[in-house]
Protein backbone atom coordinates (compact mmCIF):
# COMPACT_ATOMS: atom_id res chain seq x y z
CA UNK A 1 0.00 0.00 0.00
CA UNK A 2 1.21 3.52 -0.77
CA UNK A 3 2.57 4.88 2.51
CA UNK A 4 2.96 8.46 1.28
CA UNK A 5 1.43 10.75 3.87
CA UNK A 6 1.11 14.49 4.43
CA UNK A 7 1.53 16.18 7.79
CA UNK A 8 -1.68 17.81 9.03
CA UNK A 9 0.41 20.96 9.56
CA UNK A 10 -0.22 22.12 6.01
CA UNK A 11 -4.00 21.70 6.21
CA UNK A 12 -3.91 23.56 9.52
CA UNK A 13 -2.10 26.41 7.77
CA UNK A 14 -4.79 26.38 5.07
CA UNK A 15 -7.47 26.55 7.75
CA UNK A 16 -5.74 29.52 9.39
CA UNK A 17 -5.43 31.30 6.05
CA UNK A 18 -9.20 30.94 5.66
CA UNK A 19 -9.83 31.82 9.34
CA UNK A 20 -11.58 28.49 9.97
CA UNK A 21 -11.70 26.81 13.37
CA UNK A 22 -13.56 23.96 15.04
CA UNK A 23 -16.90 23.16 13.31
CA UNK A 24 -16.24 25.83 10.69
CA UNK A 25 -13.60 23.40 9.38
CA UNK A 26 -16.23 20.93 8.18
CA UNK A 27 -16.63 22.41 4.65
CA UNK A 28 -12.84 22.37 4.27
CA UNK A 29 -12.74 18.67 5.19
CA UNK A 30 -15.78 17.60 3.15
CA UNK A 31 -15.23 14.42 1.16
CA UNK A 32 -12.54 13.09 3.54
CA UNK A 33 -12.53 11.10 6.78
CA UNK A 34 -10.53 13.84 8.51
CA UNK A 35 -12.13 15.42 11.58
CA UNK A 36 -11.75 19.05 12.77
CA UNK A 37 -9.75 17.98 15.84
CA UNK A 38 -7.39 16.02 13.59
CA UNK A 39 -6.42 19.31 11.97
CA UNK A 40 -6.65 21.55 15.04
CA UNK A 41 -4.32 19.31 17.05
CA UNK A 42 -2.44 17.73 14.10
CA UNK A 43 -3.41 14.24 15.23
CA UNK A 44 -3.24 12.45 11.89
CA UNK A 45 -1.31 12.26 8.66
CA UNK A 46 -3.30 12.64 5.45
CA UNK A 47 -3.31 10.47 2.36
CA UNK A 48 -2.54 12.21 -0.95
CA UNK A 49 -6.20 12.02 -1.97
CA UNK A 50 -7.30 13.61 1.31
CA UNK A 51 -4.70 16.38 0.99
CA UNK A 52 -5.63 17.21 -2.59
CA UNK A 53 -9.34 17.19 -1.71
CA UNK A 54 -8.75 19.64 1.15
CA UNK A 55 -6.80 21.94 -1.18
CA UNK A 56 -9.62 21.75 -3.73
CA UNK A 57 -12.18 22.57 -1.02
CA UNK A 58 -10.06 25.50 0.18
CA UNK A 59 -9.89 26.96 -3.30
CA UNK A 60 -13.67 26.77 -3.60
CA UNK A 61 -14.19 28.35 -0.18
CA UNK A 62 -11.61 31.10 -0.57
CA UNK A 63 -12.19 34.46 -2.16
CA UNK A 64 -8.48 35.25 -2.02
CA UNK A 65 -6.52 35.46 -5.28
CA UNK A 66 -3.37 33.31 -5.30
CA UNK A 67 -4.21 31.53 -2.03
CA UNK A 68 -1.08 29.40 -2.33
CA UNK A 69 1.09 32.50 -1.87
CA UNK A 70 -0.56 33.22 1.47
CA UNK A 71 -0.04 29.67 2.72
CA UNK A 72 3.52 29.39 1.42
CA UNK A 73 4.52 32.64 3.10
CA UNK A 74 3.44 31.17 6.48
CA UNK A 75 5.71 28.13 6.06
CA UNK A 76 8.82 28.75 8.14
CA UNK A 77 11.57 26.13 8.14
CA UNK A 78 10.37 24.84 11.52
CA UNK A 79 7.00 24.07 9.88
CA UNK A 80 8.59 21.17 8.01
CA UNK A 81 9.36 18.95 10.99
CA UNK A 82 12.58 16.96 10.84
CA UNK A 83 13.26 18.22 7.30
CA UNK A 84 13.10 21.78 8.63
CA UNK A 85 15.44 20.92 11.51
CA UNK A 86 18.02 19.42 9.15
CA UNK A 87 17.84 22.41 6.83
CA UNK A 88 17.81 25.24 9.36
CA UNK A 89 20.81 23.80 11.23
CA UNK A 90 23.02 23.84 8.12
CA UNK A 91 25.96 26.25 7.85
CA UNK A 92 25.11 28.35 4.79
CA UNK A 93 22.18 29.23 2.54
CA UNK A 94 23.47 26.84 -0.13
CA UNK A 95 23.58 23.96 2.37
CA UNK A 96 20.10 24.84 3.65
CA UNK A 97 18.68 24.63 0.13
CA UNK A 98 20.74 21.55 -0.79
CA UNK A 99 19.44 19.60 2.21
CA UNK A 100 15.88 20.71 1.55
CA UNK A 101 16.13 19.63 -2.11
CA UNK A 102 17.72 16.29 -1.22
CA UNK A 103 15.15 15.27 1.39
CA UNK A 104 12.05 17.25 0.38
CA UNK A 105 10.03 14.08 -0.30
CA UNK A 106 9.95 13.56 3.47
CA UNK A 107 7.38 16.37 3.72
CA UNK A 108 6.55 17.41 0.14
CA UNK A 109 6.27 14.19 -1.92
CA UNK A 110 4.14 15.93 -4.57
CA UNK A 111 7.10 18.08 -5.74
CA UNK A 112 10.15 17.52 -7.86
CA UNK A 113 12.65 19.99 -6.45
CA UNK A 114 16.14 20.59 -7.87
CA UNK A 115 18.99 22.94 -7.07
CA UNK A 116 21.12 24.06 -10.03
CA UNK A 117 23.60 26.75 -10.98
CA UNK A 118 23.16 28.76 -14.17
CA UNK A 119 25.93 31.24 -14.83
CA UNK A 120 26.09 33.58 -11.84
CA UNK A 121 22.75 32.39 -10.45
CA UNK A 122 21.60 29.69 -8.08
CA UNK A 123 18.29 28.27 -9.34
CA UNK A 124 15.64 26.39 -7.36
CA UNK A 125 13.45 24.44 -9.80
CA UNK A 126 10.19 22.81 -8.84
CA UNK A 127 7.19 21.23 -10.45
CA UNK A 128 4.39 18.96 -9.31
CA UNK A 129 4.97 15.25 -9.86
CA UNK A 130 1.37 14.21 -10.48
CA UNK A 131 -1.19 15.33 -13.04
CA UNK A 132 -3.47 17.33 -10.77
CA UNK A 133 -6.45 19.58 -11.34
CA UNK A 134 -5.12 22.87 -12.82
CA UNK A 135 -6.14 24.96 -9.81
CA UNK A 136 -4.59 22.47 -7.35
CA UNK A 137 -1.40 22.43 -9.41
CA UNK A 138 -1.33 26.24 -9.45
CA UNK A 139 -1.90 26.37 -5.67
CA UNK A 140 1.05 24.03 -5.03
CA UNK A 141 3.37 26.01 -7.30
CA UNK A 142 2.33 29.24 -5.60
CA UNK A 143 2.91 27.76 -2.15
CA UNK A 144 6.22 26.18 -3.13
CA UNK A 145 7.75 29.30 -4.68
CA UNK A 146 6.45 31.57 -1.91
CA UNK A 147 7.98 29.17 0.63
CA UNK A 148 11.34 29.26 -1.22
CA UNK A 149 11.36 33.06 -1.09
CA UNK A 150 10.62 33.03 2.64
CA UNK A 151 13.36 30.47 3.26
CA UNK A 152 15.99 32.41 1.30
CA UNK A 153 15.11 35.78 2.82
CA UNK A 154 15.13 34.34 6.34
CA UNK A 155 18.76 33.28 5.89
CA UNK A 156 19.87 36.40 4.01
CA UNK A 157 18.04 38.68 6.44
CA UNK A 158 16.43 40.98 3.87
CA UNK A 159 14.15 41.12 0.86
CA UNK A 160 16.01 39.69 -2.12
CA UNK A 161 14.89 42.11 -4.81
CA UNK A 162 17.53 40.87 -7.24
CA UNK A 163 15.77 37.45 -7.40
CA UNK A 164 13.85 36.31 -10.46
CA UNK A 165 10.78 34.10 -10.42
CA UNK A 166 9.45 32.29 -13.49
CA UNK A 167 6.06 30.59 -13.28
CA UNK A 168 4.39 28.20 -15.77
CA UNK A 169 1.04 29.98 -15.58
CA UNK A 170 -1.21 31.41 -18.29
CA UNK A 171 -2.95 34.75 -18.74
CA UNK A 172 -5.77 33.72 -16.37
CA UNK A 173 -3.37 33.79 -13.41
CA UNK A 174 -3.48 36.76 -11.06
CA UNK A 175 -0.10 38.23 -11.96
CA UNK A 176 -0.81 41.38 -9.94
CA UNK A 177 -1.11 39.28 -6.78
CA UNK A 178 2.22 37.62 -7.57
CA UNK A 179 3.93 40.96 -7.98
CA UNK A 180 2.57 42.03 -4.60
CA UNK A 181 4.03 38.95 -2.89
CA UNK A 182 7.33 38.41 -4.68
CA UNK A 183 10.12 40.91 -4.21
CA UNK A 184 12.07 40.25 -7.42
CA UNK A 185 11.09 40.27 -11.07
CA UNK A 186 8.47 37.82 -12.36
CA UNK A 187 8.32 36.26 -15.79
CA UNK A 188 6.40 33.40 -17.41
CA UNK A 189 8.15 30.03 -17.64
CA UNK A 190 8.29 28.27 -21.01
CA UNK A 191 7.99 24.76 -19.49
CA UNK A 192 6.40 22.99 -16.50
CA UNK A 193 8.95 24.20 -13.97
CA UNK A 194 8.70 27.13 -11.62
CA UNK A 195 12.14 28.68 -11.02
CA UNK A 196 13.32 30.91 -8.20
CA UNK A 197 16.75 32.32 -9.11
CA UNK A 198 19.08 34.27 -6.81
CA UNK A 199 22.64 35.56 -7.28
CA UNK A 200 25.17 32.82 -6.59
CA UNK A 201 27.03 35.22 -4.32
CA UNK A 202 24.22 34.85 -1.76
CA UNK A 203 24.81 31.10 -1.47
CA UNK A 204 27.56 31.65 1.12
CA UNK A 205 25.25 33.61 3.44
CA UNK A 206 25.64 32.07 6.94
CA UNK A 207 22.63 30.46 8.59
CA UNK A 208 21.77 32.11 11.92
CA UNK A 209 20.68 28.78 13.40
CA UNK A 210 23.67 26.61 12.45
CA UNK A 211 24.02 23.52 14.65
CA UNK A 212 26.26 20.77 13.27
CA UNK A 213 25.20 18.13 15.79
CA UNK A 214 21.48 18.75 15.25
CA UNK A 215 22.00 18.76 11.49
CA UNK A 216 23.66 15.33 11.56
CA UNK A 217 20.94 13.79 13.71
CA UNK A 218 18.11 15.35 11.71
CA UNK A 219 19.67 14.26 8.41
CA UNK A 220 19.86 10.68 9.66
CA UNK A 221 16.16 10.88 10.50
CA UNK A 222 15.37 12.25 7.03
CA UNK A 223 17.33 9.43 5.37
CA UNK A 224 15.42 6.81 7.35
CA UNK A 225 12.01 8.30 6.49
CA UNK A 226 12.89 8.81 2.84
CA UNK A 227 13.89 5.16 2.45
CA UNK A 228 10.45 4.12 3.70
CA UNK A 229 8.63 6.64 1.46
CA UNK A 230 10.51 5.54 -1.66
CA UNK A 231 9.92 1.86 -0.91
CA UNK A 232 6.13 2.32 -1.04
CA UNK A 233 5.74 4.81 -3.90
CA UNK A 234 4.40 2.21 -6.34
CA UNK A 235 1.47 2.02 -8.73
CA UNK A 236 0.09 -0.99 -6.88
CA UNK A 237 0.28 0.97 -3.63
CA UNK A 238 -1.62 3.85 -5.19
CA UNK A 239 -4.30 1.47 -6.50
CA UNK A 240 -4.65 -0.12 -3.06
CA UNK A 241 -5.07 3.35 -1.55
CA UNK A 242 -7.80 4.18 -4.07
CA UNK A 243 -9.57 0.90 -3.28
CA UNK A 244 -9.54 1.86 0.39
CA UNK A 245 -10.72 5.45 -0.09
CA UNK A 246 -13.38 4.67 -2.71
CA UNK A 247 -14.96 1.62 -1.13
CA UNK A 248 -12.73 -0.83 -2.88
CA UNK A 249 -14.34 -3.51 -4.92
CA UNK A 250 -16.76 -1.39 -6.99
CA UNK A 251 -13.91 0.58 -8.56
CA UNK A 252 -13.17 -0.40 -12.17
CA UNK A 253 -9.81 -0.36 -13.94
CA UNK A 254 -10.96 2.52 -16.14
CA UNK A 255 -12.14 4.61 -13.18
CA UNK A 256 -9.01 3.82 -11.21
CA UNK A 257 -6.78 4.86 -14.12
CA UNK A 258 -8.75 8.09 -14.48
CA UNK A 259 -8.27 8.92 -10.78
CA UNK A 260 -4.53 8.34 -11.19
CA UNK A 261 -4.46 10.50 -14.34
CA UNK A 262 -3.08 7.73 -16.55
CA UNK A 263 -4.55 5.61 -19.34
CA UNK A 264 -5.83 2.10 -18.48
CA UNK A 265 -3.11 0.66 -20.72
CA UNK A 266 -0.41 2.57 -18.82
CA UNK A 267 -1.78 1.41 -15.48
CA UNK A 268 -1.86 -2.21 -16.68
CA UNK A 269 1.75 -1.93 -17.85
CA UNK A 270 2.97 -0.39 -14.59
CA UNK A 271 1.22 -3.01 -12.48
CA UNK A 272 2.68 -5.77 -14.65
CA UNK A 273 6.15 -4.32 -14.11
CA UNK A 274 5.51 -4.63 -10.36
CA UNK A 275 4.45 -8.27 -10.75
CA UNK A 276 0.72 -7.83 -10.23
CA UNK A 277 -2.56 -6.98 -11.98
CA UNK A 278 -5.60 -4.87 -11.22
CA UNK A 279 -7.75 -8.01 -10.81
CA UNK A 280 -5.23 -9.44 -8.35
CA UNK A 281 -5.45 -6.29 -6.22
CA UNK A 282 -9.26 -6.31 -6.40
CA UNK A 283 -9.38 -9.96 -5.36
CA UNK A 284 -7.02 -9.36 -2.44
CA UNK A 285 -9.26 -6.51 -1.33
CA UNK A 286 -12.35 -8.71 -1.61
CA UNK A 287 -10.73 -11.45 0.45
CA UNK A 288 -9.83 -9.04 3.23
CA UNK A 289 -13.28 -7.44 3.23
CA UNK A 290 -15.02 -10.83 3.17
CA UNK A 291 -13.14 -11.97 6.27
CA UNK A 292 -13.91 -8.72 8.07
CA UNK A 293 -17.63 -8.76 7.20
CA UNK A 294 -18.08 -12.44 8.06
CA UNK A 295 -16.90 -11.62 11.58
CA UNK A 296 -20.22 -9.76 12.04
CA UNK A 297 -22.95 -12.39 12.53
CA UNK A 298 -25.71 -9.90 11.72
CA UNK A 299 -24.60 -9.49 8.09
CA UNK A 300 -25.93 -12.16 5.72
CA UNK A 301 -23.80 -13.86 3.09
CA UNK A 302 -26.07 -12.34 0.43
CA UNK A 303 -25.49 -8.84 1.78
CA UNK A 304 -21.75 -9.43 1.89
CA UNK A 305 -21.71 -10.60 -1.73
CA UNK A 306 -23.43 -7.38 -2.80
CA UNK A 307 -21.06 -5.28 -0.71
CA UNK A 308 -18.12 -6.96 -2.44
CA UNK A 309 -19.48 -6.21 -5.90
CA UNK A 310 -20.83 -9.66 -6.88
CA UNK A 311 -24.06 -9.82 -8.88
CA UNK A 312 -25.06 -13.14 -7.32
CA UNK A 313 -24.28 -14.71 -3.95
CA UNK A 314 -23.39 -17.96 -5.76
CA UNK A 315 -20.46 -16.21 -7.48
CA UNK A 316 -19.19 -14.97 -4.12
CA UNK A 317 -19.51 -18.46 -2.60
CA UNK A 318 -17.49 -19.99 -5.45
CA UNK A 319 -14.77 -17.34 -5.13
CA UNK A 320 -14.64 -17.74 -1.35
CA UNK A 321 -14.33 -21.52 -1.62
CA UNK A 322 -11.48 -21.07 -4.08
CA UNK A 323 -9.71 -18.77 -1.61
CA UNK A 324 -10.24 -20.66 1.64
CA UNK A 325 -11.31 -24.20 0.59
CA UNK A 326 -14.62 -23.78 2.44
CA UNK A 327 -17.89 -21.87 2.04
CA UNK A 328 -18.51 -18.48 3.71
CA UNK A 329 -20.96 -20.11 6.14
CA UNK A 330 -18.45 -22.81 7.07
CA UNK A 331 -15.75 -20.16 7.60
CA UNK A 332 -18.06 -18.08 9.81
CA UNK A 333 -18.96 -21.11 11.90
CA UNK A 334 -15.33 -22.10 12.25
CA UNK A 335 -14.48 -18.64 13.55
CA UNK A 336 -17.37 -18.79 16.03
CA UNK A 337 -16.25 -22.19 17.27
CA UNK A 338 -12.71 -20.98 17.88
Amino acid sequence: MDKTRFAATYSRMLARALDLRRDALLPLLAGTDVKPDDIEFERVELTPLEQYKIISNALQLSQQPALGLVVGEQAELSTHGILGLASMSAATLYEVLEIFARYHHVRAPFFELKLETAGDNLVIKLKTLEQLEPMTNQFLLEAGTSMMQSMVEHIVGREVKEAQLSLPLDDSADWRAYRNYFHGTIIRSEDDYARYSIPLSLAKSPSPSRDDVLRQRAEEGCKSILEKVDAHSTSSGKVEELLTVHGGTHLTLVNCAKLLNVSPRTLIRRLKAEGTTFNTLIEARRKAQAVRLLASPGISVEAISLELGYDHAANFRRAFKRWFKMTPSQYRQQQLDT
